[in-house]
């Protein structure tokens, strides 16, 4: 049987066509930059020749058949690049400078279809071996494929000119004037964190931070909850909880019914708690939800997105990931391993435009000595406080009673805001001003918070 010959995708006129645009026209040399890169380039001579425009355009020197002959000859590479009577050749072969975005695109369209057939070959042959394990090969080629298709999204929404993004600021910012209910970013329904942001915007990157067994989950499944009944999607990525455990405290926080009776199946005879569940169950069903329980790499949180955006037809929404110390990461310690997790999640929340609740851990002596929380007890990387956009942190006060709901005082502190005013814990003279109080009720792992009670009133919030 005769073997299939492949034909390797390329286009030697489009490499041609740029580069000789780029020595016509220098000042397309920077929009050029932004769509290829010389790997981009099949043939080898057009990568020298293109490396060395870039290099000769930010040091500003003048370019031209003499100059850049020059130039590569006094770095030794005139023969690597063809010669000089190739790059005359190559001025000579353009139809239009003006074209060069076409030629570009082109030249970036066949260099990922060369990445992905090479991406393809390598996995066929290391899945071919026996003692490779799957769960490898599927981590890292996700992470390729998710890489690849990260440039593509940078590329088409990083770039964009002045006036076209203030005249969508004023849209947005007349919208909301217009629309008293109108809301710019995701609603969290919590009134006092949604007042003091403005939501959680698309590409935003939040953290929420407590103790272990803090009530961080708990928290997280209320503002989950909050979304899916507005109609919005969510993506649940647990590290800790099967799906099953966690629909659990959804349908307990939903119907009111204690977790333990759920778990264990001890509904109280002659009350109305099937009924209830039932009802939970109906409500629950029409969320837009999908729950990841395992733990996973940031790249196949980002694939995971992507597929759910596939089954809707639509963008999700929100992502939570629960917790930031479990989902798996590059780096040789603790501490390099939760800053990478970290500074990727970020670049997914730009690179798919939603907004990402991450959970983390801190350090266990913060409950132990009993003192208030800062960002600085964030377990195991001090880059998280840079690469959020918010910073939530729970916390226990030691003198907390339950009320006669059994539900416990909770306070949620914004510690950090990229784009508003933070909050204040409530002082040693039991000071509430401007601090916010949540309450939660541990027996059906639900939170609760007042719909507005004037809190921020400190804050200058305009």
């Amino acid at each position: 049987m005769t073997a299939l010959v492949r034909e390797i995708p390329q286009s030697i006129e489009a490499e041609i066509c740029v580069i000789g645009s780029m020595m016509l026209s220098p000042d397309c040399i920077p929009d050029v930059a932004e769509v290829v890169r010389s790997a981009d380039f099949m043939r080898p001579s057009h990568r020298v020749i293109f490396d060395a425009l870039c290099k000769m355009h930010r040091a500003g020197k003048a370019i031209d058949l003499v100059t850049l002959p020059d130039y590569l000859a006094s770095a030794g590479l005139l023969d690597k690049a063809g010669g000089a009577d190739y790059l005359s050749d190559i001025v000579s072969g353009v139809p239009s400078a003006a074209a060069w975005r076409h030629y570009a695109e082109t030249v970036c369209e066949k260099s990922k279809r060369r990445q992905l057939i090479a991406i393809g070959d390598e996995l066929a042959d290391q899945a071919s071996h026996p003692g490779s394990e799957v769960s490898d090969l599927l981590d890292r080629f996700q992470s390729k494929l998710y890489a690849l298709d990260a440039r593509e999204v940078r590329l088409s929404g990083a770039v964009a000119d002045a006036g076209d993004v203030s005249a969508d600021v004023l849209k947005r910012t007349e919208n909301a004037w217009r629309n008293p209910d109108c809301f710019v970013g995701l609603r969290t329904g919590i009134a006092s964190v949604d007042k003091a942001t403005g939501g959680l915007r698309p590409g935003n990157y939040a953290v929420l931070a407590a103790v272990t067994s803090g009530g961080k989950t708990s928290l997280a499944c209320s503002i989950a909850a909050a979304v899916c009944k507005k109609g919005m999607s969510v993506l649940f990525v647990s590290a800790e909880m099967t799906p099953a455990e966690l629909m659990e405290r959804f349908v307990a926080a939903e119907s009111g019914v204690f977790l333990s009776r759920i778990r264990n199946g001890r509904l109280r005879e002659g009350t109305d708690d099937w009924d209830r569940l039932t009802k939970a169950d109906a409500i629950i069903a029409q969320w837009k939800l999908r729950i990841i329980g395992r733990s996973m790499t940031v790249a196949e949180i980002a694939a995971s997105a992507r597929k759910f955006q596939n089954d809707l037809r639509r963008p999700v929404d929100f992502i939570i990931v629960d917790y930031l110390q479990r989902i798996k990461g590059g780096g040789r310690t603790r501490y390099e391993q939760v800053s990478s997790v970290s500074a990727d999640l970020k670049l997914v929340a730009l690179d798919l435009g939603v907004p990402i609740l991450a959970l983390a851990q801190l350090r266990r002596e913060v409950g132990q000595v009993g003192r208030l929380p800062c960002l600085h007890d964030v377990k195991e990387s001090g880059e998280i406080e840079n690469d959020a956009d918010l910073i939530l942190l729970l916390h226990h006060p030691e003198s907390a009673e339950p009320d006669a709901f059994d539900s416990l005082p909770v306070w949620l502190k914004i510690d950090k805001n990229r784009n508003g005013p933070c909050t204040p814990w409530p002082n040693a003279n039991g000071d509430m001003r401007g601090s916010i109080v949540l309450k939660w009720k541990p027996s059906v792992t639900r939170f609760s918070w007042p719909v507005e009670r004037g809190l921020l009133k400190h804050a200058e919030i305009s």
